[in-house]
C-alpha cells in the first residue's frame, strides 16, 4: 500500500520534508520525496472545473490498469510484478517506480494548461481501454473454439467428436435407408436393445440393426438403420424416450476437417497469445505512468485550491508501516498542522471518520492532500 500526499508548509520545503520523514520513519514509514514541477494554474474556474472532473477520470484509469494488469495474468501466468518502462529505456518493477516516481517532462509537458496536459493523460489510457478490447475479444473467440473443439474430443460420448469412432462400414446411407446415431446411458442398455425396434410405434426399423460402436465410463454409442423417410420421427421418439441422438454426416465435418482446425486454432493460438501478452506488458507500464501522473495533477490541483498561491506545499509518496495506517495517517495530520502553526489538540483521524481507505482514493475531511496508489499486483 502505497498513498501519494501533499503536505502544506509556512517555512521551508527543506525544514517540512525532514520533519514529516523523521516522525513517519521513527513510526516505521517510508518516505519518499516527489519534486513535482511548476505546471500551468490557469484561473480558478478552470481549477475548479478540474477538480470535478480529475477524480472521475482517476477512477477511470485505475480500472483500466486493474483490467490490463489481470488480463496479463490471465494470458502469460506472470507471478512478478509487472515493471514499468522508463524514458531511458530501462525498466523497473512497478512498486520501485512509485517510490520513484519522476515528472516526465518529455512526454507530459509542463508548458501546456492542466486541462490540456490531463486530458493528453486520460486518451492514453481510453485509446489503451478500447484497443484491448478488440484483442481480447479475437484473442476469446480462438480460445472458446479452440476448447470447443478439446471439450469435444475429451468429453462424453454426448458431446464427444465422432470423427474415427464412427467407420464407414457401420454408417449405412442409401437411396432408402439411413443410420441414426443414439447415445444411450449404460444403465439403460436393456431398455434399448427392448424396444429400439418399435420406439413410439414407428415402422420401418431394420430388425436387429442396432450396434453398440463406442463406449465410456457413462454412455454408450448405438447405431440403427431406418428408412429414410421415417427417420426424423424415429428421432423424435428417441429423445421422447430419453435416448439422445448424435448429428453425423458421412462426408461432413466431423470426417476430418476437425483436426485441420485444431492444429489451425493452437497455432493461431499461440500466435495470440504472445502478440495479447507483449501488448499487456507494454500498455500496463503506459497506463499506470499515467494514472501516476494524472495523481500528481490531481495533488497539485487540489493542493492549489486548498492552499492557494503560491504553491507551498510538499509532495511525497508515503508507505505506511503495516497495521498502522490509521496511526500514520494521524501522524501527517498532527505534522500539517504542526507545519502551519496551529496548536494539535486532538486526535485528526478515527475510525468514524468513514472508509479512508476505500475505493475513492481521497479524503477531503484531512489537512492534507491523500491519494492512494493501488498496487493490484500485490
Amino acid at each position: 500500500m502505497s498513498w501519494f500526499v501533499g503536505v502544506p508548509f509556512e517555512s521551508s520545503r527543506e525544514d517540512a520534508l525532514r520533519v514529516i520523514s523523521k516522525r513517519l520513519e521513527k513510526e516505521g514509514s517510508r518516505v519518499f520525496p516527489v519534486d513535482l514541477p511548476p505546471l500551468r494554474i490557469g484561473t480558478l474556474d478552470s481549477l475548479l472545473a478540474l477538480s470535478d472532473e480529475l477524480s472521475r477520470h482517476e477512477s477511470m484509469m485505475e480500472m483500466v490498469v486493474g483490467k490490463v494488469f489481470r488480463n496479463l495474468v490471465d494470458v502469460s501466468s506472470i507471478s512478478e510484478e509487472p515493471e514499468i518502462t522508463l524514458p531511458d529505456g530501462t525498466t523497473m518493477p512497478a512498486s520501485a517506480y512509485v517510490t520513484r516516481f519522476k515528472w516526465d517532462a518529455a512526454q507530459f509537458s509542463t508548458g501546456k494548461p492542466l486541462p490540456e496536459l490531463t486530458k493528453q493523460l486520460v486518451e492514453n489510457v481510453t485509446k489503451i481501454d478500447e484497443e484491448m478490447r478488440l484483442k481480447l475479444a479475437d484473442f476469446m473467440s480462438v480460445r472458446g473454439a479452440l476448447s470447443n473443439i478439446v471439450r469435444k474430443e475429451s468429453g462424453t460420448l454426448m458431446v464427444r467428436n465422432l470423427q474415427g469412432v464412427v467407420k464407414p462400414e457401420d454408417f449405412i446411407h442409401t437411396e432408402y435407408l439411413t443410420t441414426v446415431l443414439v447415445v444411450v446411458p449404460k444403465y439403460m442398455y436393456k431398455d434399448w436393445h427392448a424396444t429400439y425396434e418399435t420406439l413410439g410405434g414407428i415402422e420401418y426399423v431394420a430388425p436387429r440393426s442396432t450396434k453398440l460402436l463406442e463406449e465410456d465410463a457413462e454412455f454408450g454409442l448405438f447405431r440403427v438403420v431406418v428408412l429414410k423417410k421415417v427417420a426424423d420421427d424415429y428421432c423424435n421418439a428417441c429423445r421422447e424416450n430419453r435416448f439422445n441422438v448424435r448429428d453425423y454426416q458421412v462426408g461432413g465435418e466431423d470426417e476430418g476437417s476437425s483436426g485441420n482446425q485444431k492444429e489451425h486454432l493452437e497455432a493461431e493460438m499461440e500466435k495470440m497469445t504472445g502478440s495479447l501478452s507483449r501488448f499487456c506488458m507494454t500498455s500496463f507500464s503506459i497506463a499506470f505512468t499515467s494514472l501516476m501522473h494524472l495523481k500528481a495533477v490531481r495533488l497539485f490541483t487540489e493542493a492549489i485550491l486548498r492552499y492557494g498561491l503560491p504553491p507551498k506545499f510538499v509532495a511525497c509518496i508515503v508507505v505506511p508501516a503495516r497495521k498502522k495506517e490509521m496511526k500514520t495517517i494521524e501522524s501527517i495530520g498532527q505534522i500539517t498542522l504542526s507545519l502551519q502553526g496551529k496548536m494539535v489538540k486532538k486526535a485528526i483521524v478515527t475510525e468514524e471518520m468513514g472508509d479512508i481507505f476505500g475505493p475513492s482514493g481521497a479524503v477531503d475531511m484531512l489537512p492534507f492532500i491523500f491519494l492512494k496508489v493501488n498496487q493490484t499486483w500485490k
